[in-house]
């Protein structure tokens, strides 16, 4: 079940790639530059009751501040601004959040789970390229986010 849940965290990429966002100087060196998705991508799968797997994608508006965390989940089938929305706080690497359904009477479910920063030295053969993953589960309900981080430096 792990192997099918690192999957969907990964596949998503393939679908859409959202527009990047520049950020400022990195803490190690003042002349790099972060460059980062804009958007994040978001899968979430659940069972079904008939024994099977429903998996609905999309791009998702994360924030952090200080010690909180959310983020607004929107799939390219809906007709809603967003489809699911994630508050929560954090605590180093491990999030706890609720989870609401908007536009339906679901009720809120709380999740937990881990955020992982992934970066490769600049001298990598991948050269600075990295990501950022969220991973959610609430037993068997299961939200991944993604996206991807890459730094580059300027010459001295």
């Amino acid at each position: 079940m792990r192997f099918l849940v690192a999957v969907l965290l990964v596949a998503p990429v393939v679908w859409r790639m959202p527009p990047v966002a520049m950020h400022g100087p990195t803490n190690e060196n003042p002349h790099c530059r972060t460059i980062a998705q804009k958007d994040w991508l978001w899968t979430r799968v659940y069972p079904t009751e008939l024994g099977g797997w429903n998996v609905n994608h999309g791009t998702a508006h994360v924030t952090f501040k200080k010690k909180k965390f959310t983020a607004e989940l929107s799939s390219s089938a809906s007709f809603a601004s967003t489809d699911y929305s994630f508050k929560g706080t954090m605590n180093g690497t491990h999030i706890v959040a609720t989870e609401v359904q908007n536009g339906t009477d679901a009720n809120p479910m709380t999740y937990s789970g881990t955020i992982i920063k992934e970066r490769t030295p600049l001298t990598a053969p991948s050269n600075g390229w990295g990501s950022d993953r969220i991973s959610l589960h609430n037993r068997f309900w299961f939200v991944g986010l993604y996206r991807q981080i890459r730094t580059s430096c300027a010459a001295n």
